[in-house]
């Protein structure tokens, strides 16, 4: 048994819970659950935003493009690699014009982030402002007690690590190809 299930077995005992497993539903991987997006649109915001205080409130501030792709790349690991590579071809010749058709896209029709994000929006968790998204993240907000929690627990490790090495490469919209 995987650590993460061990340690979720342990805490629904402790909690005297009783997991059901309905054998007829098909489960979605993670990356469709909303709270799983959130974790990691927060983790995300934590490396890659700004703190602002807005309304009087702890918020962290990141364009809204670089968050989506970050999110993306998190959850599919294979895709740094790729990201990665095709950033060092750009670096190293630039003047390459096949070099742009090569770059992993398909965080462009990602649609699972938009979702995420609109309900966070209806829950008061986050705004969008122009190019960028405000996450609350101060003690009484979602998020920040989801961060709390995931750092406490150390939760994410994977995804955690992925989202470091994407602030070491210094994601821009210009090296996405949006600008």
């Amino acid at each position: 048994m995987s650590e993460s299930v061990s340690l979720l077995a342990e805490m629904l005992a402790e909690a005297g819970l009783q997991p059901f497993v309905d054998k007829q539903r098909l489960t979605l991987p993670p990356q469709y659950d909303l709270a799983y997006n959130a974790a990691t649109l927060a983790m995300t915001a934590e490396v890659f935003g700004k703190e602002r205080i807005i309304d009087g409130e702890d918020h962290l501030v990141l364009n809204y493009l670089i968050a989506k792709f970050v999110q993306f790349v998190c959850r599919r690991p294979s895709v740094l690699r790729d990201f990665t590579r095709w950033e060092q071809t750009l670096r190293y010749a630039p003047e390459d014009m096949f070099s742009r058709t090569t770059m992993p896209r398909g965080f462009m029709t990602n649609k699972v982030f938009d979702d995420a994000v609109v309900l966070l929006q209806i829950d008061g968790q986050v705004r969008r402002a122009g190019r960028d998204l405000q996450l609350r993240v101060g003690p009484d907000s979602l998020l920040g007690a989801w961060l709390e929690f995931i750092q406490s627990e150390g939760l994410f490790a994977d995804e955690k690590e992925t989202i470091l090495e994407l602030k070491r490469i210094r994601i821009t919209q210009t090296k996405l190809g949006l600008t």
